[in-house]
């Protein structure tokens, strides 16, 4: 279980450090992670250098059904560690879309 951090007080904070980080290519296709994120992992942070759609899941295949992620936007997703993996597809045009596991 991970305990809040505190700020000088000793009043808990919402905070978390950067894990591992992932690199997905996004193309016209659906591309996923090759495996879930770690077991005990709870919380992802997304950036994506263009607009695109993102799914979470044990076995996601991302289309323009899923989660629009704007381009240059930080967004945190809560996943089942150990289970979940991500996919994500471009709307227009390639990037990369940089996943970051929060410990």
């Amino acid at each position: 279980m991970t305990l809040l951090a505190s700020d000088l007080n000793g009043r808990p904070i919402q905070a978390a450090r950067p894990g591992s980080t992932h690199v997905l290519s996004i193309t016209a296709a659906s591309t996923a992670l090759g495996a879930p994120v770690d077991q005990d992992t709870r919380v992802v942070r997304c950036v994506a250098t263009t607009d695109c759609h993102l799914a979470i899941a044990p076995m996601p295949s991302a289309d323009t059904g899923a989660v629009l992620l704007p381009a240059f936007t930080p967004e945190y997703f809560a996943v089942e560690g150990g289970a979940d993996s991500l996919a994500v597809i471009r709307i227009a045009e390639d990037g990369f879309l940089y996943v970051t596991e929060m410990e």
